[in-house]
């Protein structure tokens, strides 16, 4: 199911076709996308291009502003007829919302959370999350012929590159949803200071090599500039420079931002473990043999003391001068390439 922001999906929906398309080719069948209403001939297209071999577009403009109750009172019928092996959705709160009440309505198995899905040799679908805080993965697999619900973690699985060549049937779904007894009227954007650094796009992270809480503004005001959240290793959370809940790591949480500055993090197995699938990553240091940056996509071998209100000050100039609607994150990254 495609999750969109306004007109536009987010990055999870093609990361969910990735997902979908890589089983369907193993058990030889198709992908199809189910989109919401009110979506642009462009829309459709990018679906096509990421390997939707089927589009359903729900007719149904009643559903703008909607909440998931409506929403999912006008799919399970479709789900039921198509009888599809899988039901991919993003593991958003609002996806999760939307799974919690297919599976019941459907009386279908609910695997959430998802990071990695396979198909065994007997063709079973074997879908992996994170258990007890990510510390250990659990493998699972339906029990039934009926459709299973999963919602996948985002990050986790990559995106294709879009194929431009590639068509969709689309398929018109008219529907009648009932009325709903309460609609969404206004979203207010998360604050990145206080969000969950899982789901943070940007992360910017310090270590041991920070040196003190004093330089660890550095790292807020860069992450502030960006619209970034602040993370940090073992020894800087020990050193009382930043709370427990942003400790990233085998003991912390594991992350997959789009873009991770590593500063003064050495780059340890304990860390790595937690933000191994971070997009690109940018590692600062002064040790230039440090293991962070044989995971970097670009190193900066410096002292971040110097470097970092350098870079703060570049980024804030690329941004002020970056196309209104642009992609900042790759605005950012493709500065420092």
């Amino acid at each position: 199911m495609a999750e969109r922001w306004g007109e536009q999906p987010r990055d999870i929906t093609f990361e969910l076709l990735a997902c979908g398309r890589d089983i369907a080719d193993k058990l030889k069948t198709e992908v199809c996308a189910l989109v919401p209403t009110c979506n642009t001939a462009q829309t459709i297209d990018e679906l096509a291009y990421h390997g939707a071999d089927k589009i359903y577009a729900l007719d149904a403009p009643s559903l703008n502003g909607c909440t998931s109750e409506s929403y999912v009172e006008t799919i399970i019928p479709l789900i039921a007829e198509q009888n599809p092996i899988l039901v991919l959705l993003a593991g958003t709160p609002a996806g999760q919302d939307v799974a919690s009440r297919l599976s019941a309505g459907l009386e279908a198995g609910l695997a959430s959370d998802c990071t990695r899905l396979d198909v065994d040799r007997e063709g079973l679908v074997l879908l992996t999350k994170p258990v007890y805080r990510s510390k250990a993965y659990a493998t699972l697999t339906g029990t039934t012929p009926a459709a299973q619900i999963v919602t996948v973690r985002p990050g986790f699985i990559k995106a294709k590159p879009p194929n431009r060549t590639r068509k969709a049937e689309v398929l018109t779904v008219s529907c009648q949803p009932s009325e709903p007894r309460w609609k969404v009227v206004d979203y207010i954007p998360a604050n990145p200071k206080t969000i969950s650094i899982e789901e943070a796009e940007i992360i910017v992270a310090g270590g041991r090599g920070v040196g003190s809480r004093e330089n660890f503004q550095l790292l807020e005001e860069l992450a502030e500039v960006l619209g970034g959240s602040i993370a940090a290793s073992r020894m800087a959370v020990d050193a009382g420079w930043v709370s427990s809940e942003r400790l990233v790591g085998i003991s912390g949480k594991t992350v997959a931002p789009r873009l991770y500055i590593a500063c003064g993090i050495s780059g340890a197995v304990n860390h790595a473990m937690g933000m191994k699938y971070s997009d690109d990553v940018i590692a600062i240091n002064t040790d230039r043999n440090a293991p962070i940056f044989r995971m970097a996509t670009v190193g900066i071998v410096g002292d971040l003391v110097k470097v970092l209100p350098l870079i703060t000050k570049e980024i804030r100039h690329v941004l002020n001068n970056a196309h209104t609607g642009g992609d900042k994150v790759a605005d950012v990254f493709n500065r420092f390439q």
